[in-house]
């Protein structure tokens, strides 16, 4: 009864951090329907926090998105770990993969930015700094925002890292169950 209870508690926190993302999505699209650079839109303002802090849009949906994946994942557990050894493993494997993919990619953009920032003399505020490869690359539609895709990157690789945390330990689990 307990498990129940928790599953549906992660389900409706999943939903309302899903719908705070959506809404994130909408008021960027909305407020800036055109933008210079890919994520520009979500960097630009600063929503006040409970009187607190200011968060930018695009870290807002970024926190959103991940407490929405962790509790989806939490609220699923039972089903999930219903599924077949084999394919708990595969996705076990295939989210280490997305961690090293996105670690690679986090690390990439630090360098990129730290490079684009001293490129640019200093000169320019840093939550503006655009990718120089993207600008100069033809077939690229408009150059990324950095802290726009470091930030979804970040997402990713937490994602990737806590659906690792989620499927080890489903495994874990399963393995003790069927050892007894």
């Amino acid at each position: 009864m307990a498990m129940e209870t928790s599953e549906k508690i992660f389900g409706i926190i999943a939903i309302v951090f899903g719908v705070i993302a959506i809404g994130v999505l909408i008021w960027g699209f909305t407020k800036y329907p055109t933008e210079k650079a890919c994520g520009e839109r979500f960097v630009l303002d600063e929503f006040p926090i409970f009187g607190i802090t200011n968060l930018k849009p695009i870290t807002l949906l970024v926190y959103s998105a991940f407490i929405c994946w962790m509790c989806g994942l939490e609220s699923l557990r039972f089903y999930l770990s219903k599924l077949p050894f084999p394919i708990k493993r595969l996705a076990f494997v295939a989210f280490f993969f997305f961690v090293f993919v996105y670690s690679y990619e986090v690390i990439w953009n630090f360098f990129a930015w730290s490079e684009a920032y001293i490129l640019e003399g200093g000169k320019i505020h840093i939550d503006l700094i655009q990718h120089l490869l993207t600008q100069t690359n033809p077939k690229a539609p408009c150059p990324n925002n950095l802290v726009y895709t470091t930030k979804t990157q970040f997402l990713f690789l937490a994602s990737s890292l806590y659906g690792v945390y989620f499927f080890h330990e489903i495994m874990k689990n399963f393995k003790k169950k069927n050892s007894k």
